[in-house]
């Protein structure tokens, strides 16, 4: 699985926000927040949906530098994801698919505006 971050400079122009990707996650807030100003009905953000949206948020979770699961022996292991990472990173992800409505994981790809709209 590849997960990456692309952006449209375009758009980017058009929500006057400066033709670069954001540099951190209140960056990437902060943009989608003007592109979602400049085209309400879009959702800026597109995540992967079905089987896939895992890694969406294994992206975030890595990203705050968490981990799915540490070993706590020698060949013991346990879920991390109530570590301080884990949380920082789930709270995020809420953040954009829940609370701002800026991505939704089920969402179709609009790959001439690359702009992400519902499915309904």
């Amino acid at each position: 699985m590849f997960t990456g971050l692309f952006f449209n400079r375009d758009l980017f122009r058009q929500a006057g926000l400066p033709p670069r990707a954001p540099e951190n996650w209140e960056e990437m807030l902060k943009f989608a927040r003007a592109i979602k100003a400049s085209k309400p009905d879009s959702r800026p953000i597109f995540l992967s949906g079905g089987s896939a949206a895992s890694w969406n948020r294994m992206s975030f979770l890595w990203s705050a530098g968490g981990e799915a699961v540490v070993e706590t022996q020698p060949g013991q292991w346990r879920a991390a994801f109530d570590s301080p990472a884990a949380v920082s990173a789930y709270q995020f992800y809420y953040q954009l698919v829940e609370a701002d409505r800026l991505a939704e994981p089920t969402a179709k790809l609009n790959s001439k505006k690359l702009v992400c709209s519902s499915d309904t």
